[in-house]
């Protein structure tokens, strides 16, 4: 009698076991779906962060040659008013010179 208690709880036991066992599988499976959706998700952010990361390589380039662009007319400019100056203190001389051979 004590052999089939012993040999009930022994079964009860395993089928306790077995049913944990089977919890565990089906926590497995849906942690490894989890695990693939995450996977993905990663690889989606990486896409998008490379292709960001283009895009600010665009926009620095673009950058980049705006400022080369505005450096060379500034240096375009600062030449031309040079000029503009020196032409505006030779009219002056010669209207000063002009002046003086007026009066006298």
């Amino acid at each position: 009698n004590q052999l089939n208690e012993k040999i009930l709880n022994v079964s009860q036991k395993n089928d306790q076991l077995q049913q944990e066992n089977q919890n565990l599988n089906e926590k497995m499976v849906a942690m490894a779906e989890q695990n693939q959706q995450l996977q993905q998700q990663v690889i989606a952010l990486q896409q998008a962060n490379e292709e960001m990361n283009n895009g600010f390589n665009v926009l620095r380039n673009e950058q980049q040659n705006n400022q080369n662009e505005i450096t060379s007319q500034i240096t375009e400019l600062t030449e031309s008013n040079t000029q503009l100056s020196n032409n505006i203190d030779a009219l002056r001389n010669q209207q000063t010179n002009n002046m003086t051979a007026i009066t006298s």
